[in-house]
């Protein structure tokens, strides 16, 4: 019988001579250029059918209709969901159309004969009674009817009237068709949106405390005395140098005064003058060497004093006294 159904369906649907090429379309004058393009869209839709490609069809036949309802675009929209295999969406239009005025008598009928029953096997009927003004919505979506076609399983139904909610749910079988009373006079007031949920500030962490400082490690400590010994041999390589420079000092002065005894100008060649010159260069080589050793010990100790304030149990206090304001060093030397 559903096979007969469908094939009874896709005839009266595609069939020229069932058909008209353009939908009875009735629209105010000022709406021609809607009229217009909804008949572009209804013959854009029979060419998808045509071709097979009933899912473009779909969205032409809704796209006319939307523009400028048409009885109909109603009966060919819901031959391509039924082909389609969505039975909710195609048994819902075809109860429209029964329900039109100006659907055709033939096809009134193959609905209830033929594709009506068809469809209702696959599908399950919710009907609710509730009191007028009563808003029902079934999966969150607002129902125009009071007979709802739906599929086959778990559904959420809320009714609503005024400030009362009634909330239930129903499961429905392939080919069911459940009549449900709903009584609002108990019914209870919606419930309010959940408030949303503050998320509390980040704990802070506590402050880590500071480690001690690690005790000074006990026993000789190397590195203050190979700095004080490296300046010590400084000091005395400085000595002896200084001494060899006060040596070259004295023959240069020695020398310069035979110069001074022959009051003759030194030559190029003149042995008197190049001694002179030598023992000069020498005695002024020695001194810078003697200065340079003398500054580098000053600073080898100066870092073997530090090193050793450094690596010693040393404190920093303040030394607040009667007119004065300073800092007391102290340690263990």
């Amino acid at each position: 019988m559903r096979a007969r159904a469908l094939l009874v369906a896709a005839a009266i649907a595609w069939t020229p001579a069932t058909v008209a090429a353009s939908p009875d379309l009735a629209a105010p004058a000022s709406d021609g250029g809607d009229v217009a393009r909804a008949r572009a869209l209804f013959a854009e839709g029979l060419a998808h059918a045509r071709a097979g490609d009933h899912a473009r069809a779909r969205a032409s036949f809704l796209a006319a209709h939307g523009r400028v309802p048409s009885v109909d675009i109603l009966w060919n929209l819901a031959i391509t969901e039924q082909k389609l295999g969505d039975d909710v969406s195609a048994l819902r239009r075809f109860r429209e159309y029964a329900a039109h005025p100006q659907a055709r008598a033939d096809r009134r009928e193959e609905i209830a004969k033929g594709i009506g029953p068809a469809l209702e096997r696959t599908t399950a009927t919710l009907s609710v009674d509730a009191p007028p003004k009563t808003t029902i919505a079934v999966d969150g979506e607002v129902q125009r009817s009071r007979d709802v076609v739906l599929a086959p399983g778990l559904h959420a139904v809320v009714a609503t009237n005024g400030d009362r909610e009634r909330r239930f749910a129903v499961d429905l079988a392939a080919g069911e068709s459940r009549l449900v009373s709903v009584d609002m006079d108990d019914a209870r007031a919606p419930r309010p949106p959940p408030k949303e949920a503050v998320a509390p500030p980040p704990a802070i962490p506590p402050p880590r405390p500071i480690p001690p400082p690690a005790p000074a490690a006990s026993g000789p400590r190397w590195a203050p005395i190979a700095l004080g010994a490296g300046a010590l041999v400084l000091v005395g390589g400085g000595v002896y140098v200084t001494t060899r420079a006060t040596a070259a000092g004295d023959e240069r002065e020695r020398l310069w005064g035979e110069m001074q005894v022959r009051h003759s100008p030194c030559g190029k060649t003149d042995a008197l003058c190049a001694s002179y010159a030598d023992a000069r260069d020498e005695a002024r080589r020695l001194e810078a060497v003697a200065i340079g050793m003398f500054a580098t010990a000053g600073a080898l100790g100066g870092a073997a004093v530090i090193t050793w304030l450094v690596g010693s149990k040393t404190s920093v206090a303040p030394a607040v006294g009667r007119g004065e304001l300073g800092l007391t060093i102290a340690g263990a030397l």
